[in-house]
C-alpha cells in the first residue's frame, strides 16, 4: 500500500475512533432505548466503510463503484445517524436538572439537521463542483477553441496525434481488413514528425488548419447558444485542394523521399528511362526510382493526380448543416439541442445546492463567530480533503487509458478521444485542485484554533503517558 493509503485509513480509524468516543460519551448522561444506541453504531460504521470502499474503488479505477459506496452506504450511514441523533436528543437525561425543557429539546433538533445538511454539503460538493468544472470547460467557446488548436492541430500536437490515433486504429483494427491497408497504416506511423510536418504544410498549413478550426467552434457554438435548429457551418475544402493540385510535384517527390516502399526493380527502371510511364499513378509510385529519375517521374505523376482530382469533381465546400438535414430530423436535432443546453445550465448552477445546505445549515445553530468556526471546521476539512482525492484520481481512470476490444467507431477516432479526455481530466484535476486545497487548509486552521484547548490536553497526556513508558519525569 502506498504512504498515501497508509494515511488514509489511519486518517479514517481515528475519525471512526473518535466518532465512537464522542458517542459513549453523549450517551452516558441520557436514557434512551438500546435500538438508537445501536442506530449512532451502525451509522459510523456505514459512513467509515462507505469512505473505505470509494478510496479503494478510485484505487482500482472503478469511480462508478467508488461513488455508488458514497451514496449507498454513506447515504444510508447519515440517515440512520439521523434518526438514532434526533431520538437521543429527545430523551432525558439521568439528572433531574438536566430534564430538557422545549427550548433545548428545539435547539437539539436543530443541531441534529445542521449536521445533516453539513455531511450532504461536504459529500456532494467536490461531485457538483467537477461537474461545474467540466460543463465550463466544455462550454467555453475561446477556451475549447485553443486547446484543440494547441493540442491537436498546431504543429507541434499534430504528429503526435495522428501517431496516437494510428496506434489505436492498429490495435481495433479487425483481422478481416485487407492486406494492403495495413501496410499503409503501418507505413504512415513510421514517418518522422518533421516529415509529417513537411507533408502538411504542402497540404494544409497551420495558419490554415487554425482558420477553419475557429470558423468550425464559432458556428457551432452560434447554433448551440441560438434558436436555429441547424448549424450554419460550411467547410472550405477547396483551398485544400488547391493546394493538392498546386504543389502535386512535392507531394510525389516527398512520398519517395519519406514513404518506406520497396525500389524499383531492373525492368521497372528499363521502363522508366525509356519515357514509359503509363496513366495508371498507383502503379508509377508503387517503387521508389533511383534519384535521377524522380524529378522525371514527378511532373508526370503530378499530371495524374490532378487529373484523378479533376475526374471525381470533389466539393469544394462541404455544408456540415445540410448534411445532418439529410441524415437527422428535425425533433432528433431539436431534442439533443435541447438536452445539451439543459445540461450547460445544470452544470453551471448545481454547485449552489451543496452551498444553499451549507447556509441552511448554519443559519439553523450559528448565533456568534465562535459557533460559525465550530461548525465550519469538519465540514470544510473534509470537503476539502476528498476534492482533492477526486481530483487527484481523475487523470488514472482506467477508461482513459484502456482499449476496447470490440469498437463500432474507427481506432483513431477512438485513439484522438481518449488523448482528449485524458487532457481534459488534466484541467479538472487542476481545477479541482486550488479551491479544494483553500477548504482543507482553512477547515484545518479552525480546527486547530476552536479545539486548541483539546489538543494542548491531549499533547500533555501523551506527554506524561511517554515518560510513564520511557521512564522520565515528564517537565
Amino acid at each position: 500500500m502506498t504512504t498515501t493509503g497508509i494515511l488514509f485509513f489511519l486518517l479514517l480509524g481515528g475519525l471512526v475512533f473518535f466518532a465512537f468516543g464522542r458517542i459513549i460519551s453523549f450517551t452516558k448522561s441520557r436514557k434512551s432505548e438500546m435500538r438508537f444506541l445501536v442506530l449512532l453504531y451502525l451509522s459510523i460504521f456505514l459512513i467509515g466503510f462507505g469512505l473505505a470502499w470509494c478510496y479503494t474503488s478510485f484505487l482500482e479505477n472503478e469511480p462508478r463503484a467508488a461513488y455508488m459506496g458514497l451514496i449507498v452506504f454513506c447515504g444510508l450511514g447519515l440517515v440512520l445517524g439521523f434518526v438514532g441523533l434526533w431520538n437521543m436528543m429527545d430523551s432525558e437525561t439521568a439528572a433531574v436538572d438536566q430534564v430538557p425543557d422545549e427550548l433545548s429539546r428545539a435547539i437539539s433538533w436543530k443541531k441534529a439537521v445542521a449536521a445533516v445538511l453539513l455531511a450532504l454539503f461536504a459529500i456532494t460538493l467536490p461531485a457538483t463542483w467537477l461537474f461545474k468544472s467540466a460543463t465550463g470547460i466544455v462550454s467555453d467557446r475561446e477556451q475549447v477553441s485553443s486547446y484543440l488548436g494547441e493540442k491537436i492541430l498546431s504543429d507541434k500536437a499534430l504528429p503526435g496525434v495522428i501517431k496516437k490515433g494510428l496506434e489505436y486504429e492498429a490495435w481495433l483494427t479487425r483481422i478481416e481488413e485487407p492486406l494492403m491497408s495495413r501496410i499503409v497504416k503501418s507505413a504512415i506511423s513510421g514517418i518522422e514528425p518533421e516529415s509529417m510536418l513537411e507533408l502538411f504544410g504542402y497540404i494544409a498549413p497551420e495558419k490554415e488548419r487554425l482558420a477553419m478550426l475557429n470558423d468550425a467552434t464559432t458556428a457551432l457554438y452560434d447554433w448551440i447558444e441560438g434558436e436555429n435548429t441547424y448549424p450554419s457551418l460550411t467547410l472550405q475544402t477547396g483551398v485544400y485542394l488547391n493546394n493538392i493540385e498546386s504543389n502535386a510535384e512535392n507531394l510525389v517527390l516527398w512520398m519517395f523521399k519519406n514513404f518506406p516502399i520497396p525500389g524499383c526493380g531492373s525492368v521497372q527502371i528499363g521502363e522508366l528511362e525509356q519515357g514509359v510511364y503509363g496513366n495508371d499513378l498507383k502503379k508509377l509510385i508503387s517503387c521508389i526510382p533511383p534519384e535521377s529519375l524522380q524529378k522525371k517521374i514527378a511532373p508526370i505523376a503530378a499530371a495524374l493526380l490532378n487529373a484523378q482530382l479533376a475526374e471525381n469533381s470533389p466539393p469544394q465546400v462541404v455544408d456540415v448543416g445540410a448534411k445532418m438535414k439529410e441524415t437527422a430530423p428535425v425533433k432528433k436535432i431539436t431534442t439533443a439541442k435541447l438536452h445539451l443546453n439543459r445540461v450547460l445550465f445544470a452544470g453551471s448552477a448545481i454547485w449552489l445546492i451543496p452551498v444553499a445546505l451549507l447556509l441552511i445549515g448554519l443559519g439553523l445553530v450559528v448565533r456568534s463567530g465562535k459557533e460559525l468556526a465550530v461548525w465550519l471546521a469538519w465540514p470544510f476539512f473534509i470537503t476539502g480533503l476528498l476534492g482533492l482525492f477526486i481530483g487527484s484520481r481523475l487523470p488514472g481512470l482506467s477508461f482513459l487509458h484502456s482499449v476496447p476490444h470490440e469498437a463500432e467507431v474507427p481506432g483513431a477516432v477512438v485513439g484522438i478521444g481518449r488523448k482528449i479526455g485524458i487532457d481534459l481530466a488534466v484541467m479538472l484535476e487542476s481545477a479541482m485542485f486550488t479551491p479544494f486545497l483553500i477548504l482543507a487548509v482553512a477547515g484545518g486552521v479552525m480546527l486547530v484554533i476552536t479545539r486548541r484547548e483539546k489538543i494542548m490536553s491531549m499533547a500533555v497526556r501523551m506527554r506524561l503517558s511517554l515518560g510513564l513508558v520511557f521512564g522520565k519525569q515528564a517537565v
